[in-house]
C-alpha cells in the first residue's frame, strides 16, 4: 500500500480501513461505558461512501506503506451553504491513529489544502476531537483558529415518560414558515455570525433558508411555541437511519431550536425540548443533538432533560491559499 493515496471506490470496504477504524474508536472512547456505538464502523464507512459519491468532494489517506492505514481526511463542498454565502467553503473530517503522531495528521492538511486551493476553495473548516491531541497540535502550527468547541449529547429514551399536552406548543403549520424564518434570520447565532470571511446579511439570511427547509420537508417534525398569537420558537426534529447503536435501533436528532429573544428564561425551550421528545418517544430509542459549549444555559437544560455528553470537539478554519 502507498503512504498516501487518494480514496477511491471500494475504499471503505477494505480489511485495512476496518481494522484502522476500530482501533481509532477503541482508543476514542477508553474508560467509557455505553458511548460506542456497537455499529459505528458501519456507520463511518457509510458516511464516507456517501461523501465521496459526489465528484466535488474528495479525500485522501495515510499509510505505513506495509497495509496499515493510520489517517484518513475527507473534504465535502459546502454547496448549500456556498449558493446563499456567496462563497467558496469545504468542511472537512479527520481520522487518524493517535500513536502515528502529528506529522501525519500535517501530511493529510497538506494533501487536502492543495486540493482545495486548485478546486477554488477560499475558506475551509475542520472538525477535530478533543481527545485527538495529534491532530490539535498539527492544525495550530498550520496556522488553523479556533471557531467553536461543542458538545455531542445524547439521550437514551427507554426510561422516558411523556408528558402529554404542553400547553403553549403545537406542531408546525404551514401558515407558521414565515415566522419560523424570521425568528431564525434574527435570533439564531452560531460561529458563522463570527467569521470576517462571510458578511453577516448573507449569514442570516442562511439561518432563514435553513429554518424554511426544516418546515419544508427537511424535517420529520417541527413544533412551534406561541404567546399572544404569536409564535415565539421553534425546534425540528429529525430520524437518521444510519445512526443507530446497534442494528434496528433508531435515533432521532434536533437539528435545530431557536427561540425569540423576548422568550428566552421563560421556559420556552424546556416546553418544545418536552414536546420534541414526546414525539421521539414514538419513533426513535436514543436522540442526538449538538450544543455550543458556550451556551452552557442551553447545555444545562439539555442535561436537566436527560441528556448526556457523549464527545467534546472543536471546530477550526483556515483561509486556503490559491
Amino acid at each position: 500500500m502507498k503512504r498516501t493515496g487518494c480514496i477511491g471506490k471500494g475504499f471503505t470496504e477494505g480489511k485495512a480501513f476496518r481494522d484502522f477504524i476500530n482501533a481509532l474508536l477503541k482508543a476514542r472512547y477508553a474508560g467509557t461505558k455505553g458511548l460506542l456505538r456497537k455499529n459505528e464502523p458501519e456507520i463511518i464507512a457509510g458516511n464516507i461512501t456517501a461523501l465521496m459519491e459526489d465528484k466535488d468532494n474528495f479525500g485522501f489517506f495515510t499509510s505505513n506503506g506495509k497495509g496499515r492505514i493510520d489517517g484518513v481526511i475527507v473534504v465535502s463542498v459546502l454547496k448549500w451553504d456556498n449558493a446563499i454565502l456567496g462563497r467558496v467553503m469545504a468542511k472537512a473530517v479527520l481520522w487518524g491513529d493517535i500513536s502515528a503522531g502529528g506529522n501525519k495528521a500535517a501530511s493529510l492538511l497538506s494533501l487536502a489544502e492543495e486540493e482545495a486551493g486548485r478546486r477554488g476553495v477560499g475558506y475551509f473548516s475542520l472538525d477535530a476531537y478533543a481527545t485527538e491531541g495529534y491532530a490539535l497540535g498539527a492544525l495550530a502550527r498550520r496556522g488553523y483558529i479556533l471557531e467553536e468547541s461543542k458538545w455531542k449529547m445524547t439521550r437514551d429514551m427507554a426510561a422516558y415518560k411523556t408528558n402529554g399536552r404542553v400547553p403553549g406548543v403545537r406542531e408546525y403549520a404551514p401558515g407558521d414558515k414565515k415566522s419560523v424564518a424570521k425568528i431564525a434570520y434574527s435570533d439564531y447565532s452560531n460561529r458563522y455570525l463570527d467569521n470576517p470571511f462571510l458578511e453577516s446579511g448573507k449569514v442570516r439570511t442562511l439561518y432563514a433558508e435553513w429554518a424554511g427547509n426544516c418546515c419544508s420537508g427537511r424535517s420529520d417534525k417541527v413544533f412551534v411555541s406561541s404567546s399572544g398569537g404569536g409564535i415565539t420558537g421553534f425546534i425540528a426534529c429529525n430520524l437518521d437511519k444510519r445512526g443507530s447503536r446497534a442494528p434496528g435501533e433508531r435515533t432521532g436528532i434536533i437539528d435545530l431550536i431557536v427561540l425569540d429573544r423576548c422568550s428566552r428564561g421563560k421556559k420556552t425551550g424546556q416546553a418544545l425540548i418536552k414536546k420534541g421528545l414526546d414525539w421521539f418517544k414514538e419513533n426513535a430509542d436514543i436522540v442526538k443533538l449538538e450544543v455550543a459549549v458556550n451556551k452552557f444555559p442551553a447545555a444545562a437544560i439539555y442535561i436537566k432533560h436527560g441528556f448526556r455528553p457523549q464527545a467534546l470537539f472543536h471546530v477550526f478554519s483556515r483561509r486556503v491559499r490559491r
